[in-house]
């Protein structure tokens, strides 16, 4: 095969080995993401959030009403009841709640019925109904469009999330997400409802704990 024939199947992703035929060459290797910045969460939980995160822990949940995509109302006693709450809080437009979204949502079905979820958004019915269709969010998302659950429960940043207890108190705050996060979640609903805890697929999340955007940016990516 001469040079140009040569170049030419090279330039379509073949192989030629002389005349017999061709071979589809394969892909080339996916560049590496530069590791240092790969392991630098976007926004990193700092040293004050954890604090104020752990003062919360056997506090009384400040008491709300709100009401959800389809105008039905909730309170933190309808929403506890007799069984475990997770409270997570999501800002429209962040990719940050995107990102985590799905991981919590599996969380919630690997506790099925044991366990209630709701979600916090800031914004109005149209708002949570478009995360809702994009989402597919199997529980209740809340209206919070001038964010003051979000001011109540000190939850500055979207992905904070909340366990609390069926008298009403937090059980637990976490100001981010991230593998061990996940983990301590997993066993905090395993003792709580009394089930034998089973490992849980953190997937993707990352190794450093990573907050959300702020509530108190107009840009959503913040």
């Amino acid at each position: 095969m001469n040079r140009t024939l040569v170049g030419f199947a090279a330039a379509l992703g073949v192989v030629c080995v002389g005349l017999v035929g061709c071979a589809e060459a394969p892909p080339p290797e996916p560049r590496a993401a530069n590791p240092v910045e790969a392991a630098k969460p976007k926004h990193p939980v700092t040293k004050e959030m954890w604090q104020d995160a752990e003062k919360a822990a056997g506090q009384p949940a400040p008491l709300f009403e709100a009401t959800d995509a389809n105008g039905a109302s909730h309170s933190l006693a309808s929403l506890t009841g007799d069984k475990p709450l997770v409270l997570y809080f999501i800002k429209d437009g962040c990719p940050c709640s995107n990102d985590v979204e799905p991981l919590y949502q599996r969380m919630a079905a690997k506790y099925g019925d044991k366990v209630r979820f709701a979600g916090v958004i800031n914004g109005d019915a149209d708002v949570a109904k478009a995360w809702l269709a994009k989402m597919e969010t199997p529980y209740p998302v809340l209206l919070d469009p001038e964010i003051k659950v979000v001011k109540e429960y000190k939850a500055d940043r979207s992905v904070y999330l909340l366990v609390i207890g069926p008298d009403g108190n937090i059980v637990r705050m976490w100001p981010g997400y991230s593998q061990t996060m996940l983990s301590e979640l997993n066993a905090t609903l395993a003792k709580m409802t009394g089930t034998e805890e089973t490992p849980f697929d953190a997937a993707y999340a990352p190794k450093e704990p990573t907050s959300g955007c702020s509530f108190y940016s107009d840009d959503p990516t913040v």
